[in-house]
């Protein structure tokens, strides 16, 4: 299995870890200048075929109870 890495600018940008899942990790990003944030969900989606229908239903159940800016990144197979 690989694995994502996320790496930031301490003096410009703010990130908070808000969620960790077997496949995503999900971030609260601040951006200090402006004062204003938004969600990252950095993914590393399965490559099997069995698994991505379950896979793409969890990240459209996700979207339906985000409120604010939302920014998804990553291999997404």
């Amino acid at each position: 299995m690989g694995g994502i890495w996320l790496l930031w600018n301490d003096e410009n940008i703010g990130v908070s870890i808000i969620a960790k899942e077997t496949r995503i990790m999900h971030c609260l990003i601040l951006d200090k200048l402006t004062a204003t944030d938004c969600l990252l969900s950095a993914v590393y989606a399965p490559a099997q075929e069995s698994q991505k229908e379950a896979f793409w239903s969890h990240l459209k159940q996700l979207h339906a109870s985000i409120d604010k800016p939302w920014c998804i990144m990553g291999d997404f197979n």
